[in-house]
């Protein structure tokens, strides 16, 4: 078994911004032969802080890559300015070799809201430290007086990750605070990107409703390109946060074809093709109402990560206004995935203090109790809010 050779790529951060690649060849050789090395360098901003440079390294074989995440990973530094190493398996290779969560470099970078504005990134680095092992933390400032900070986390395991966020997640409250911190999975600069693409895609039809992202979301791993520090404006995904939108429109009605989210909005509709893409199994598509107006279908995911196995998700987008009309829908991979989303989500307040209602997509309730095998009230159950009895209009 050890004569098998897979080449993997690493994503190497926090490396000095002037570093060649003959440097860091130098750095990775002792632990095998490198194959490749592509290097990033931090765009020339002057005024927005230190710069690190970043880089992808591949190595013919996993073992040696393995043994480089071992030896160098939080331990060595190049960069005074910038800390230990920050070392883990590239975007997408923890899923192409099936490697598990416990594995060290199978990294995951966290989201959290509601962090006092005193706090500091050592501090912060200490509290989840009694997780698993940090190679990274650091707070963002609000935008607003008054407001929350928010900050970033990153473990060395997403094993650690997730336990964080089972730990922590709307059970912590850091002293003076008066509610706990939301801890959610952070998504790479490649999803940020393809969200913001689809969006722009959507808002340039006259009709043919959301395109969506292609492919599934899992768990969202915070490698690649998205894992530099300090050179990549890692403030710009956070700021629609701290921002003071106005209300939403009047709670819209679900649509009423079983298929097709599109039917009943308008020019809103989607090519029953396309939608079938997107949908989840039958029992396994969320309603979520309330949102806040500047999410996207990358901030449904976020919300909704710890949920399950995201198949995609949807934000309606009104195409007279070319704004998001405060709803959507969340398709997971299972039933029990979109009953959990509502149990766990219903209610939840958001960062801008909306209040989400979430409920089994309309039509779908019956088949969500069939495939769980559990009655059909408490699949129900959280579609009867205001004492309307209607689902889509919980206020």
């Amino acid at each position: 078994m050890s004569d098998v050779r897979i080449p993997v790529k690493l994503f190497v951060g926090k490396l000095p911004p002037d570093w060649a690649e003959d440097d860091v060849r130098s750095l990775f050789s002792p632990y095998g032969e490198v194959d490749e090395i592509s290097l990033i360098r931090p765009k020339s901003n002057p005024g927005k802080g230190q710069k690190y440079g970043c880089a992808f390294v591949k190595y013919g074989a996993i073992q040696e890559a393995a043994a480089a995440i071992e030896g160098l990973a939080g331990k060595r530094t190049v960069n005074e300015n910038a800390g230990p190493l920050q070392i883990q398996y590239a975007n997408g290779e923890p899923e192409r070799l099936s490697l598990p969560d416990d594995t060290e470099g199978v990294a995951q970078k966290l989201f959290i809201a509601n962090v006092p504005v005193a706090l500091e990134d050592d501090e912060l680095k200490r509290v989840f430290s009694d997780y698993g092992t940090v190679t990274e933390a650091y707070c963002i400032q609000p935008r607003r007086p008054g407001a929350t900070k928010a900050a970033f986390v990153r473990f060395s395991k997403k094993s650690d990750a997730l336990r964080a966020i089972e730990k922590m997640h709307d059970r912590y409250t850091f002293p003076n605070c008066d509610r706990p911190i939301a801890v959610k999975c952070a998504e790479s600069k490649e999803q940020r990107d393809t969200h913001r693409q689809d969006m722009n895609n959507t808002r340039s039809q006259q009709s043919g409703g959301y395109s969506g992202g292609s492919g599934g979301y899992g768990s969202m791993s915070a490698g690649g390109r998205g894992g530099g520090g300090g050179g990549y404006s890692q403030q710009q995904q956070q700021q629609p946060l701290f921002q003071n939108m106005g209300p939403p429109p009047p709670p819209p009605s679900q649509p009423r074809n079983d298929r097709n989210y599109g039917g009943g909005y308008g020019s809103q509709q989607t090519p029953r093709s396309q939608q079938q893409k997107r949908d989840g199994p039958l029992g396994a598509n969320v309603f979520v109402y309330n949102i806040p107006m500047e999410w996207t279908d990358a901030d449904l995911v976020r919300e909704f990560c710890t949920c399950g196995s995201i198949s995609t998700t949807r934000v309606i987008i009104d195409s007279q206004r070319n704004q998001s009309k405060g709803y959507g829908f969340v398709s997971f991979h299972d039933a029990g995935s979109a009953l959990k989303a509502c149990d766990k989500m219903d209610g939840f307040t958001t960062t801008t203090g909306k209040r989400l209602k979430v409920q089994i997509k309309k039509g779908e309730e019956e088949a969500c109790a069939r495939a769980l095998g559990v009655p059909l009230s408490k699949v129900t159950a959280h579609s009867d809010h205001g004492g309307s009895g209607k689902r889509g209009a919980p206020y």
